[in-house]
């Protein structure tokens, strides 16, 4: 009966010595987000498109402000897709180059720095992942 206590023990204690090592070496963490599928390629390129379009009209004086409820609704489907998937995996857009989520935003936030909409920057820049 000795014996099958320290067989119990002792596969006791190599589930929990699994168990440290998956934790210690990132298993069971958080798990890897997604790369981006087609449709959020779409709605990321939408968001983009536009928030580039309505910045420089500013810029070049075709229009006098931008629609900030617009560039609201971009900024949280940007951000939308910095919760949800990847933001280093890289896609194509329609366009055809090669790109990730974080060049996207990048871009979308020096747009909205350059007198377009400073706060929808900075709500973007803080919902970006660290590098």
């Amino acid at each position: 009966m000795g014996g099958q206590g320290l067989r119990r023990g002792a596969a006791g204690w190599a589930a929990l010595w699994l168990i440290a090592a998956a934790v210690a070496t990132g298993c069971g963490g958080e798990e890897d987000l997604p790369a981006p599928e087609p449709r959020d390629i779409d709605t990321v390129g939408v968001a983009i498109t536009d928030t580039v379009t309505q910045c420089g009209s500013v810029r070049r004086g075709f229009i006098a402000e931008p629609d900030l409820a617009a560039l609201k609704r971009n900024v949280e489907a940007l951000t939308d897709a910095l919760d949800r998937l990847d933001p280093d995996a890289r896609f194509r857009m329609a366009a055809g180059a090669d790109t990730t989520l974080r060049d996207q935003v990048e871009l979308a936030i020096g747009q909205l720095e350059r007198d377009c909409a400073p706060e929808q920057a900075a709500a973007l820049r803080d919902a970006l992942p660290e590098d």
